[in-house]
């Protein structure tokens, strides 16, 4: 199961990168001096769209061959079988697998996944606090 970001999150990832690309451009090619600010505006903009195609490639949540991961390849990973309890509180899941607590933000979640995500967990034997 792969539960993506919302739609609406990842167009502004996209915005604010065409918005600092532009920026960055421009204050690139007008500027006769290039101090290391010029760069800096660059640097910006990179990362703005290295969020976007991060996000629009990896999904928020997966769960698959029974290991839980949050946040794509670079995030944290659980397996089911550690899950202690899981808790819901303002909208948002903390996950306690022993050492480990892992942070769903709902927020983030497309409508359809959400609902996935809350079958899934309701289908799930496990203690709620």
């Amino acid at each position: 199961m792969k539960l993506k970001y919302k739609q609406k999150l990842v167009r502004h990832h996209l915005i604010f990168a065409l918005i600092w690309s532009g920026y960055s451009l421009q204050v690139f090619t007008l500027e006769e001096k290039r101090d290391w600010l010029s760069y800096g505006w660059i640097l910006i903009s990179i990362a703005w769209i290295s969020i976007y195609f991060y996000n629009r490639k990896y999904p928020y949540v997966s769960i698959q061959n029974g290991i839980m991961q949050v946040g794509g390849p670079l995030g944290k990973k659980v397996n089911l079988d550690q899950i202690r309890s899981i808790r819901k509180f303002a909208g948002d899941y903390k996950i306690n697998a022993g050492s480990k607590i892992i942070k769903i933000n709902t927020n983030k979640i497309d409508n359809e996944s959400l609902q996935e995500l809350n079958a899934f967990f309701e289908s799930l034997e496990i203690e709620w606090t």
